[in-house]
């Protein structure tokens, strides 16, 4: 991240921090829980969102597209990826908003 995005990591992980989240060591890094994202969410102080063991959400998503079929590359964990939560509110607003400005 550059600029203004090493200040936003910082202002979450201090929020996290704030929230006294679960902390696991992840590939010898720090990494505390997302506790409003379901599965597993755990943000590094690189950025990146990863499981408990490591694998980032990318890994997780080839895992699950490959179904069963084993590879040296993917993840052997056990972890299960769960979908990112969508403001669904936000979308309606918008959607009545425009609807009234017509």
């Amino acid at each position: 991240m550059r600029g203004g995005g090493e200040m936003e990591l910082a202002a979450a992980i201090a929020i996290l921090v704030q929230q006294e989240s679960e902390v696991v060591v992840v590939k010898g890094r720090e990494a505390r829980r997302v506790p409003h994202l379901c599965g597993p969410a755990f943000l590094t102080s690189t950025g990146r969102l990863c499981c408990r063991h490591g694998a980032s959400r990318r890994s997780l998503i080839n895992k699950e597209r490959a179904g069963g079929r084993p590879s040296a590359r993917l993840p052997t964990c056990g972890c299960v990826l769960k979908p990112l939560p969508v403001r669904a509110g936000c979308v309606s607003v918008h959607a009545v908003g425009a609807k009234h400005l017509r």
